[in-house]
This record gives structure tokens, sequence and C-alpha cells, in this order.
């Protein structure tokens, strides 16, 4: 399937801002402190749950995570289009936990703590999968987009 330079356009254009929630993130990696996280090997209370959930830490990370899962969406299911590295990546189950944590983040869930989010959340290895995801996709707009 051909796509369109104005196609691949709009696509970057979800890239850009996924990429702007990524960035934003990044900012506040230094700030993470001990405060932002939740104990594993203890029920944290409604507080800490509280606090975490809403931190900008937090936030950035669930809206850069939903964002690229857009972009997932327009490159592999709306434009078909093919990266080997992407289509590697997309192989991972973490991509369907994207997807969930993209409809935690923008569709109303009845619990604080949605278990869609969890999906991804509960894993330390879905992190380097995320910006491995991520570093293809903007390998891939900075290659295609000059030639569109």
């Amino acid at each position: 399937m051909k796509v369109e330079p104005w196609e691949l356009a709009s696509l970057h254009r979800y890239f850009i801002a996924a990429n702007k929630m990524h960035r934003l993130f990044e900012k506040m990696i230094p700030q993470a402190t001990t405060d932002h996280a939740i104990p594993r090997d203890a029920a944290p209370d409604a507080a800490e749950t509280f606090r975490y959930y809403m931190s900008d830490y937090h936030v950035l990370m669930q809206y850069w995570y939903s964002a690229l899962f857009v972009v997932v969406e327009g490159f592999r299911d709306d434009l078909k289009l093919h990266d080997p590295k992407i289509d590697a990546l997309l192989q991972s189950p973490y991509a369907e936990d994207l997807k969930y944590m993209r409809h935690a983040t923008f569709h109303y869930q009845k619990h604080f703590v949605s278990p869609k989010m969890l999906r991804i959340l509960a894993s330390t290895d879905s992190v380097p999968w995320v910006w491995s995801l991520h570093q293809a996709f903007d390998e891939f707009f900075l290659r295609e987009v000059p030639k569109a």
C-alpha cells in the first residue's frame, strides 16, 4: 500500500505530540525520588497511591505512553506501514499493554488505578521496550519524512 506524503505527515504529527510528552517526562526523571515511588513490598496507603498517580512524573509518562500507542495504531492498523525494527518491537505483548494504557488514560475507568493501566506498569521490563519503540519511531520518521 502506497502512503501519500500527507498521510505520513499526519502520522508524524502524532509522533511529534508523543515526543513532546516524552521530553517533558524525561525532565521529570531526576525529580522522581522515592516520594513518587510506590513501595513494591508493602501495600501503599491511599494518600501514597494518589500522590504517585497524580504526580507530574506519572501523568506525563501515562500521556506519553498513550500518545505513543496512537502512533502505533496509525502506523500498523491505519497506514499499514512496515519497518523491520518497529515490526519486531510490535510483536511484543507490551504492544497490547500499551493499547490498554491508552484506553485507561482516555476512557473513563471506575477504579482510580485501572487494571488496564497496570498491565504495562506491572513489569519493569516494559520500560526499555517503550523507550526502544519510541526511538525506533524517531529513526523511522527522521528517515522517511524527508523522502515524502
